[in-house]
C-alpha cells in the first residue's frame, strides 16, 4: 500500500474532474490509479461509483458502492441520487 496522502491525492483529482468539468473518463482514471495502489481503499471505490453513476453505468456503480462499504463500513450505503454527491 502507498501512503494515504498519495491515495487521497488521486481521489481529490478524480473529484475535481468529476465535479468541476464533468470529465468522467479522466476522473475514472484517477480513481483507478488510487485503486491500483490500494485495492481496499473504500473511499476510492465510493468515488468510482459516483463517477460511474454520472456516466449512467449504474450496474457497475452499484458494484463499486457495495465494494466501498465492504472495505469502509462507515461510507453511505447505496447509490447517491444526485450528480456530484461526493
Amino acid at each position: 500500500m502507498r501512503s494515504r496522502t498519495t491515495l487521497e491525492a488521486w481521489c481529490i483529482r478524480g473529484m475535481y474532474y468529476n465535479n468541476n468539468y464533468n470529465q468522467y473518463a479522466e476522473a475514472l482514471e484517477s480513481c483507478n490509479r488510487a485503486l491500483e495502489l490500494d485495492p481496499e481503499y473504500g473511499q476510492a471505490w465510493y468515488l468510482k461509483g459516483v463517477i460511474l453513476t454520472n456516466m449512467n453505468r449504474t450496474d457497475e456503480a452499484a458494484a463499486c458502492f457495495e465494494t466501498a462499504t465492504k472495505y469502509d463500513p462507515g461510507l453511505p450505503r447505496g447509490m447517491p441520487l444526485v450528480n456530484g454527491d461526493m
